[in-house]
């Protein structure tokens, strides 16, 4: 059908998401498409030429109070976009801002809706807002009209689904998974080989490995102590690779458990030893938030599986990554509670390679599940 348009709204666009908008215009049903954000594309996300960007409010994370007013700036913008420039444009809502939802009450854009986290509900989960909290309510309340008037309502995991459910018949929710980032290589050199461990001099060590965003809700110093109880076997060493609020925390604990050689910290990688330095570990580690992290699901764990990495997973076992993993039995998922556990985990890999190496072929079997494929689900035709 020709004259469609439609404006996709992410304020922090990241590869992912760059992939959905490319799927709307490989498409052939839109005569124009727009990304909506508030940050820079890089050229090696490779998005569309035909794609045009709308600069709205940048993401600020600097604080709860920053990011809080990032999202009313970049909602705020998107009622005046909406009302003079894309009147006449679908809208495809990302709840990132997840104020983006109240765009809807100001105009009569039909749009459908992709839920990463589930709003006011995170609030509650993470004790910011109680559920008795009069804008909660007023969110809880503008909810049900949102999804009812929603086209399509997308969201990642089940249990997210579920939590959606309470607004919208369950029957009108689609759980698509997310995937591996298309734009990570995949390095076939050996570990002995491989370039980060040649120059860290590692060659012959045991890694278990942390890539990421190092912040405060995510619970690490777990891992530390796990370091502790294995400090005798001095061939195993714990990378822990970027910055954020409890990368010092983590440096602190690991000097006072006398751990400067076992735990290593280290900046984020350059893009072009990111692929050597995620191919570097023997078990590489992902964390879920402390609070609020049993419905999603990192993306990161799905580049792991495109790299074929045996995976140690700090959640609960009640979290979507932990049916995840069990599902393809690529490695582990383990409370952060349990430290013993995970300390013995990690012995149990480093003393049975086999283990390692069956997680890992597990891993590259099923990584075709989760490619850039799925997000062609996300464009629907009217």
């Amino acid at each position: 059908m020709k004259g469609r348009k439609v404006l996709l709204v992410n304020q922090a666009s990241r590869a992912l998401m760059v992939e959905i908008v490319n799927a709307h215009a490989n498409s052939g049903l839109y005569d124009e498409v727009v990304l909506a954000c508030g940050n820079e594309i890089p050229a090696r996300f490779r998005l569309n030429q035909s794609v045009k960007l709308q600069k709205i409010a940048k993401y600020n994370t600097k604080s709860t109070l920053t990011r809080t007013m990032s999202w009313i700036k970049a909602t705020v913008k998107l009622v005046f976009l909406c009302w003079f420039k894309y009147r006449d444009y679908e809208l495809f809502l990302v709840s990132n801002p997840p104020t983006s939802s109240f765009v809807t009450r100001f105009c009569r854009n039909k749009y459908d809706t992709l839920i990463y986290d589930v709003y006011p509900d995170g609030l509650a989960i993470t004790g910011f807002m109680k559920t008795s909290n009069l804008i909660y309510k007023i969110w809880a309340k503008h909810n049900r009209k949102f999804y009812k008037r929603a086209g399509h309502v997308y969201t990642i995991t089940e249990g997210m689904a579920k939590t959606v459910s309470q607004y919208c018949p369950a029957d009108k929710i689609e759980v698509v998974s997310l995937w591996s980032d298309p734009n990570l290589a995949i390095v076939k050199d050996s570990l002995s080989e491989n370039k980060f461990r040649v120059e860290q001099q590692i060659t012959d060590k045991f890694v278990v490995m942390y890539s990421g965003n190092i912040g405060r809700g995510h619970d690490l110093l777990c891992l530390v102590e796990a370091a502790k109880k294995l400090e005798s076997h001095d061939d195993i060493l714990f990378y822990f690779i970027g910055e954020g609020y409890l990368k010092p925390i983590l440096q602190d604990r690991a000097r006072e458990l006398g751990l400067e050689k076992t735990c290593r910290f280290l900046p984020y990688q350059s893009l072009e030893m990111l692929p050597y330095s995620l191919s570097s570990s023997n078990i590489a580690v992902v964390s879920t938030s402390v609070k609020g992290g049993d419905e999603s699901i990192p993306s990161k764990v799905f580049d792991l599986i495109k790299i074929g990495k045996p995976v140690l997973c700090i959640a609960e076992q009640s979290s979507e990554i932990a049916k995840l993993v069990s599902k393809h039995n690529i490695g582990k998922c383990i409370s952060s509670r349990s430290i013993d556990e995970i300390a013995q985990f990690i012995l149990d890999s480093y003393k049975n390679p086999e283990k390692l190496s069956n997680y890992s072929k597990n891993a590259e079997d099923c990584a075709t599940l989760y490619t850039n494929d799925l997000a062609k689900q996300f464009v629907k035709a009217i």
